[in-house]
């Protein structure tokens, strides 16, 4: 493994075997992800490292798109890049993915979002006493929907 020193004091890593390709170019850091100009076109390192076609997209497994070890990089397509996200809701009630406390009737639904024909979709995964309850349903129909793309809740375990 090797380090690339970005801008603003970030570190990018890679496999040993590309560091040879990679350092030819001058990076910096931008919007989560080491990057170099060439001409006036921004070229990512995780797309020349994977030498991804322009058609696909590149899913870093571990959310960290500093992190441009080859077993961290798969080409995907955009819909399957998209489940691999974090929490997208600042707003929402709850610290997991796909759960939200419903005001007045006390409880917490746990829900999957889909796009079908560029359409959000709602798939319901049920409602529950606890949060920590519907972060569990979560997980389950996101594996079920979203296979090995699935970004799944890491449940904090109460040892009461």
């Amino acid at each position: 493994m090797k380090e690339i020193k970005l801008t603003q004091g970030k570190v990018v890593l890679i496999d040993d075997e590309d560091y040879e390709m990679v350092s030819q170019f001058k990076w910096r850091y931008l919007s989560g992800y080491a990057v170099y100009s060439d001409n006036s076109k921004v070229i990512r390192m995780h797309r020349l490292i994977m030498k991804c076609p322009v058609n696909m997209q590149i899913d870093h497994i571990d959310g960290n798109g500093l992190n441009n070890m080859r077993n961290n990089l798969r080409i995907c397509t955009k819909t399957q890049n998209s489940r691999n996200t974090k929490k997208t809701h600042k707003n929402c009630s709850s610290k997991y993915k796909g759960v939200y406390f419903i005001n007045g009737y006390n409880y917490w639904r746990a829900q999957l979002e889909i796009c079908l024909n560029n359409k959000r979709k709602h798939i319901s995964a049920g409602i529950y006493k606890t949060e920590i309850e519907a972060a569990v349903a979560y997980n389950e129909i996101a594996k079920k929907m979203f296979g090995e793309y699935a970004k799944l809740n890491v449940i904090e375990k109460c040892g009461w």
